[in-house]
């Protein structure tokens, strides 16, 4: 028998893995800090829906995983 909080885990994998599938975009971000000495790279994760319930969802899927996010609202 499965742990529960194990299939509760890949359910949530499987959400956002889906949702980054269907709506979202991964980016890789590079920028010099102030003394220039190396390039640095910033992975990103973006996800764009109109869908309140859909972003609820979601975000309530990386808190689960303890994955750090923020939500930009533009009206």
């Amino acid at each position: 028998m499965d742990n529960q909080q194990e299939t509760h885990q890949a359910e949530h994998i499987a959400y956002v893995g889906g949702l980054i599938d269907g709506e979202g975009c991964l980016g890789l971000f590079t920028f010099f800090r102030a003394e220039r000495t190396a390039i640095n790279v910033k992975p990103s994760i973006g996800l764009a829906n109109t869908d309140r319930q859909i972003i609820d969802a979601y975000c309530a899927a990386l808190s689960a995983l303890n994955v750090p996010h923020w939500v930009s609202h533009t009206p």
